[in-house]
This record gives C-alpha cells, structure tokens and sequence, in this order.
C-alpha cells in the first residue's frame, strides 16, 4: 500500500512563478525541496491558521508568532503570503517557514513600522497597550515598493543541524521574488 503522504504533490509542482529569472529560482526551489527529502521532511504550502497551530502546539520550543504573520491580526491569503510546513516520516511538524508581501508603492518601511500598519490590519485594536515602535536607521524611508519579509522560522530540536536553517530561507526569498517580484 502506497503511503498517502507520497501522493502529496511536490511542493515544486504547486508553484507558478510570474517574474523571473525562472531557471535559477526554479533549481532552487527545486534543491531546497530535494535537501529536505534527503533529510526526511516533505514540504507543503499550508494556511496562516494552519502555521499558527502548529506554533500554538510547539510553545515549548517556540516563542508565539509575531503579528505579522499571525491571522489574528492580518488578512493574510494565497495573494500576500505563503507558509511552508515540513513533515517528518510519521507526518508531525518538523520545520516551518513563512513570507509576506507588502505593496508599500507610497509609502516606506519607517512609516509602515512607526503606524504599526507592518504589524496589523488594525493597529489601534491589535497592538499590544503601550505598543509603539521607532525607525531611526535613514535608510528605513527607502525601503518602499513590493517589500517580501522572510521569517516565522522554526525547526524541531530533531531536526537541527541537519541543514535546513541554511535552505528554507533561500527557498523562501526565491518564492518571493518568482510570486511577487
């Protein structure tokens, strides 16, 4: 009998680049896939309450999500952001990755960070009491346009060390740029 997780298609085979270059993004989304196998974990798109489970259910070894990829606070969907799980051979959680999009046309990361719009859809109901954030670094006004952010990182003690921390966020800033440029 064929194992079901077999079945899965790749997580290579769901994706559809609409900027390129195609062939170079396209081999590294295809090595990192193949590095994980070799270590045992197949990687999947989930949903944003699919990473957040699995955040909430590994609060021993990782801290909660921060806002920006929590859909509590965000309207998050296949159009602004992805999340990548990775199981291991009896199908647990085993690795996690996420990025997200912002169209920041008119405005820059100070003033995105500063508002805590970076943050939450509604940063007057979501922010935290007292929260506030400032931008001091000059450059932050010039970070403005389509701006990918990487993280939501996570790697079961088993499985660290093993080299995915290397590749998921390569695999993550090449999904970025082949979706969103």
């Amino acid at each position: 009998m064929q194992d079901p997780r077999e079945a899965q298609p790749t997580l290579f085979s769901q994706i559809a680049h609409r900027y390129g270059p195609a062939g170079i993004l396209g081999r590294t989304i295809l090595a990192t896939e193949q590095l994980a196998l070799s270590k045992g974990v197949r990687l999947s798109f989930a949903t944003g309450a699919e990473l957040l489970a699995v955040n909430e259910a590994n609060r021993a070894t990782w801290v909660p999500l921060i806002s920006v990829f929590d859909v509590r606070f965000n309207d998050l969907d296949e159009r602004n952001a992805f999340f990548i799980l990775g199981h291991d051979a009896a199908g647990e959680v085993v690795a996690c990755q996420a990025g997200r999009l912002y169209e920041w046309e008119s405005t820059n990361f100070k003033e995105e960070c500063e508002s805590l719009r970076m943050f939450y859809r509604d940063p007057e109901a979501g922010k935290l009491p007292g929260e506030e954030w400032t931008v001091t670094a000059l450059s932050a006004k010039g970070a403005s346009g389509r701006v990918a952010f990487s993280g939501a990182a996570w790697y079961r003690r088993d499985y660290r060390g093993v080299g995915l921390v290397e590749w998921l966020p390569r695999l993550s800033r090449a999904l970025a740029k082949g979706l969103w440029d």
